[in-house]
């Protein structure tokens, strides 16, 4: 997939004349790069090349969202405005897919030691403000919940291609049906339904000298509240351990609360949002090792020992997620009394490394 030309993009934003050819900066889920002009420097995403894809009007939503989070004060980019927009804040370039851009930030990734308790449980609490959701219970469309016909379909193609993966999945298959209906039952009895970001994670985050910035907004859409920020509160607790840091976890709760949070409901699948990340997660490499979709920047045969591996470590996985979730009290104790109580909760013999919970 070729390079845009920088002047494609500077005339296409009004950047000013470039300095240079475009440098990669990190291909994830999209290309990205940095464009440097006369006028400054700036991160450029291709979105994508060809035909619009079926997912346009969600990426559209998106970012009508991530306007609305700028105005409630979440800490983020500003995005810069195309000339002529094809929608949104993107624009189309003769031969090079669709871009957009925003001004480069400089800053580092978020390392073990920074403590970002305070800023994650605010940052949690001003994004599930800014657009609730009332009437139906969305779709759970962020959650890897697929029929047993579709992973019957998995395992019959990844058998006659013969992927690492196919033995496990046949002996494991009965433990993704059951981790499928707990985490699709967590998700329409939870409620509190919000257009959130849906991906705080360490990834998205960069350290700036003002201070954390949440990046990527672009798969931003419908989630339930309390489910994302058990898991975001999990994910960042659990960096550089086996066990979440009890202490981050109680000062990002009450955090979230002092900033207009709703207190989590004390449930035994508050963490099942993030074994349906993981499930989402596998169905891609799945979907990528059998040639269902491009692999992009993915290695396919980490993808396929990866995938193998994820499955086995499901029951472990779904039995430590409820163990966690009792670290998530909640009512409307004071920040003390719940720190008392979060270091006060036991552990168990289940408390080694686990690989699935920090990916």
């Amino acid at each position: 997939m070729s390079i845009p030309p920088a002047e494609h993009v500077a005339d296409a934003f009004d950047l000013g004349r470039p300095t240079g050819p475009m440098r990669a900066h990190r291909y994830g889920s999209s290309e990205t790069w940095r464009l440097e002009t006369v006028s400054g420097a700036f991160l450029v995403k291709r979105l994508w090349t060809g035909e619009d894809p079926s997912w346009r009007p969600a990426l559209e939503a998106a970012m009508v969202f991530e306007g609305a989070c700028t105005a409630a004060g979440v800490s983020m980019p500003t995005p810069v405005w195309p000339v002529d927009a094809a929608f949104g804040c993107a624009a189309r370039l003769p031969e090079d897919g669709v871009v957009r851009v925003y001004p480069w930030l400089e800053h580092r990734t978020v390392e073990v030691t920074d403590d970002l308790a305070e800023w994650l449980g605010t940052t949690l609490a001003r994004l599930h403000r800014t657009a609730p959701i009332s009437g139906s219970t969305p779709e759970p469309e962020w959650y890897g919940i697929f029929p047993a016909a579709r992973w019957g379909a998995w395992l019959r193609e990844g058998i006659v291609q013969g992927r690492p993966w196919a033995a496990v999945l046949k002996e494991r298959l009965p433990d993704v049906l059951r981790a499928s209906r707990w985490v699709a039952e967590a998700f329409g009895v939870t409620g509190h339904y919000v257009r959130t970001h849906r991906d705080v994670l360490p990834a998205n985050v960069l350290i700036t000298a003002h201070g954390p910035v949440l990046v990527d907004f672009d798969t931003a859409g419908p989630d339930s509240a309390p489910l994302e920020t058990a898991t975001a509160t999990l994910v960042f607790a659990l960096r550089g351990g086996a066990e979440p840091d009890r202490d981050q976890v109680g000062r990002t709760l009450a955090a979230y609360e002092r900033e207009g949070g709703q207190p989590l409901p004390p449930r035994e699948d508050l963490l099942a949002r993030r074994l349906g990340m993981k499930l989402g997660t596998l169905s891609e490499r799945l979907d990528k090792t059998l040639g269902h979709a491009p692999a992009g920047s993915w290695d396919l045969g980490k993808a396929d020992l990866r995938a193998a591996q994820q499955l086995e470590e499901i029951p472990v996985l779904l039995h430590t997620l409820r163990r966690w979730s009792s670290l998530f009290t909640s009512s409307s104790m004071s920040q003390g009394v719940r720190l008392s109580r979060l270091r006060g909760v036991a552990t168990d013999d289940h408390r080694g490394a686990h690989p699935w919970a920090h990916d």
